[in-house]
């Protein structure tokens, strides 16, 4: 046997590679250990790792090969490969827990939708039955009202009735003018009262006290009525709040679900990989110890590797609330619902006030805002209709809808159908065709995206240059239609002409549309959530972007097209780091394999992407690969301007990073598209001045 020693690890493939057999410990002590020449001081990747041990594990699969093998060289690798493997199998664990952590805490939010004290299951049951008793007890009062009145209207139409009678019939005479007169009116007053007294006097009595019985039973029935109108609304009111909690949560998950799957996904590829070389370093082990070649089968058995272990729970979710109760025409009159923006454990958080629905800063003084009494649901969850108000033609000018509301899109067809039966649609009318009807589908650039080949709305990729002003979800067609062909100006919004056989009918037109009579809707906002340290809010892949205030896709680590936050969004992120600074991490591909580039800003100013150097006002740079060791910052501006780490690092290399050259050049690999990008150095095996690539822009958050 040839002498070796064999660096062991706690998870040497050894103790778990069923093919590799057992290893004398004792054997540690054969060969002195040799350092192997490495590809470089980072740490090694899955898929490096592998391909390294599969190259040494495909050289002693003959004796030949394996007599002639360097052991110092074997045993190197072997222990550069246990200590990757010792700290990429923890990692593989904390981020399955942490991820099925995600799922579960998620999966918590929508139950606690169902399990809330004001509008949950439980709340809703007792709610309906709270409003089915009130409402018998308001009809049974009601019922005893009406016999009440019946048997006032009887007995006071008896009393004056028999009044009427007596009057008709005339009364005893009065005068006289000598005693024997006075003692004949006497015995005429003595013979009508002993006639007619008793009865006047009990059906006057009667009548009074059935007048007085109404006006108690009103009261009653007042404060009856009172009650259930109070639980008919509160009860309205929860229903409402149960389905926006739940389909509001439902939404968040489905869209976690997926980035989460898909980090699973390329966390089973990696762990399948790692498994893979622990297994190859079991059979390396085993082959120099024993003097025994590899053989194909074991190699082939390497490859068997369970990653259920590594599968997500998804929980089954709760079902949708049940339907509220129909509207009829005798139902009380409550105040509007309120619309909630976010949602907490079941609580309601941020919401719109509909009561106060006052025109923007700035509007005309005849400009009104009400709201629409919409004819089913609707995504956003209310409709305000704002008339005689700012005249406005493109998405960057301020229009007049109310603090939290932006110009309407329907985001699917049903909230389309819901628009169309609430509102005169017709462009004959002249009701919100003020002269035309804007709808906020906006793209930052001149010509028409997708076109007329692929259908208008965010689900096709063809047209995911058009968006909403808040990065909404919209929806015009399901088909390719005629419009918009090409004649569009940036930023203007499209005239919704007309409904055509159920479907709008639009136009693009040279920026000739405008109104000052339009649709609102409540602004999305994305949900609130705890921040992790950093937060991705731009990306772009191969090419540059079109810069833009305005959201577009969602930013995702398992995606590499354009995407970001809202300026406004970005902003409003909580800022990590010292007190007064702003830090942005950038990352891209590299031109070390296997690698990413990575710098850090420290900034001054607000975010904004329409600004050259995104609005900062100051900027400093740091190398260090992790935010803690960034302890010396050096400015990243010269005599180009722009944000340039040229200045700092005097390098013109692959390490370089700069955009906004010479406050100019948004990108200097391709000036004349007007669009932004980073771009590495002049002398760079990826290119001169080549553009960087699968670009992600994270804020420190926390």
């Amino acid at each position: 046997m040839r002498s070796v020693i064999l660096l062991l690890s706690a998870y040497s493939a050894a103790s778990t590679c069923s093919t590799c057999g057992d290893v004398d410990a004792d054997s540690s002590s054969l060969l002195q250990a040799r350092s192997l020449v490495r590809t470089g001081s980072q740490e090694k990747t899955a898929g490096s790792l592998l391909q390294s041990l599969q190259k040494i594990a495909g050289s002693l699969k003959t004796a030949e090969s394996l007599a002639a093998t360097n052991p110092a060289d074997v045993n190197s690798a072997l222990g550069t490969a246990n200590e990757a493997l010792a700290t990429m199998f923890p990692g593989f664990v904390q981020e399955h827990a942490s991820a099925q952590h995600e799922v579960d805490i998620q999966v918590g939010e929508i139950e606690a939708c169902h399990r809330s004290a004001t509008h949950g299951v439980t709340a809703r049951a007792q709610s309906e039955q709270r409003v089915t008793d009130r409402r018998a007890a308001s009809e049974q009062c009601d019922a005893v009202l009406a016999t009440a009145i019946e048997t006032e209207a009887e007995e006071c139409d008896e009393w004056t009735s028999r009044a009427e009678e007596l009057l008709s019939a005339g009364l005893p005479g009065c005068g006289a003018s000598n005693a024997e007169q006075l003692y004949e009116v006497a015995t005429s007053w003595r013979d009508w009262m002993s006639n007619e007294f008793d009865t006047v006097e009990l059906q006057r009595t009667e009548c009074n006290e059935a007048t007085t019985a109404v006006a108690a039973q009103s009261a009653t029935c007042a404060a009856t009525t009172s009650a259930f109108e109070e639980a008919f609304c509160h009860d309205r009111e929860s229903c409402h709040m149960h389905h926006s909690c739940h389909a509001h949560e439902v939404e968040v998950y489905e869209g976690l679900r997926v980035e989460i799957e898909a980090g699973a996904v390329a966390r089973r590829l990696q762990f399948r990989t790692a498994r893979q070389a622990q297994c190859l370093v079991g059979l390396i082990m085993q082959a120099m110890l024993t003097s025994t070649p590899i053989t194909d089968a074991s190699l082939t058995a390497c490859d068997n590797v369970d990653v259920d272990d590594l599968n997500l729970a998804y929980p089954d979710l709760p079902e949708a609330p049940l339907a509220c109760q129909a509207a009829q025409d005798n139902d009380p009159q409550c105040d509007p619902i309120p619309h909630v923006l976010t949602w907490t454990n079941g609580n309601a958080g941020e919401g719109i006030d509909l009561s106060n629905l006052q025109p923007a800063d700035g509007s005309p003084a005849g400009c009104q805002c009400e709201l629409v009494e919409l004819q089913g649901d609707y995504s956003a969850g209310h409709i305000v209709r704002c008339d005689n108000c700012l005249d406005v033609h493109r998405s960057t000018e301020q229009n007049s809808c109310p603090s939290g509301w932006k110009i309407f899109s329907p985001r699917d067809r049903e909230d389309y159908e819901t628009i169309r039966a609430s509102v005169d649609m017709s462009r004959h009318s002249g009701t919100l065709h003020r002269p035309h009807l804007i709808v906020d589908v906006t793209r930052s650039e001149n010509g028409c995206g997708g076109c007329t080949g692929a259908a208008m709305n965010s689900n096709v990729e063809a047209q995911s240059s058009w968006r909403t002003s808040d990065g909404s979800p919209w929806w015009l067609h399901d088909e390719a239609f005629g419009e918009p062909n090409g004649d569009y100006h940036a930023n203007c919004y499209l005239w919704l002409i007309e409904d055509r056989a159920g479907s709008p009918y639009f136009n693009d037109g040279n920026c000739n549309y405008h109104s000052s009579s339009y649709l609102c809707q409540p602004i999305m906002h994305a949900p609130q959530e705890s921040h992790q340290e950093w937060t991705m809010v731009v990306q772009y892949g191969n090419q540059g972007y079109t810069p833009t205030s305005d959201a577009a896709g969602e930013p995702s680590e398992s995606s590499s097209g354009f995407a970001k936050l809202s300026d406004a969004a970005i902003n409003a992120l909580p800022s990590g780091g010292d007190a007064g600074y702003d830090y942005y991490m950038l990352s891209s591909a590299s031109a070390t394999p296997d690698t990413r580039d990575t710098i850090i800003l420290r900034v001054t100013g607000a975010f904004d992407d329409t600004n050259i150097v995104y609005g900062f006002s100051d900027w400093e740079v740091c190398n260090a690969a992790t935010f803690e060791e960034c302890t010396h910052w050096s400015v990243a501006r010269g005599g180009s301007h722009g944000i340039d780490t040229y200045y700092p690092r005097a390098t013109n290399n692959c390490d370089r990073w700069f955009t906004g050259y010479q406050n100019n050049a948004w990108c200097w690999p391709d000036q004349s598209s007007g669009k932004r990008c980073w771009a590495t150095g002049n002398t760079c095996s990826l290119g001169s001045h080549a553009i960087r690539t699968d670009v992600k822009m994270y804020k420190k958050t926390a």
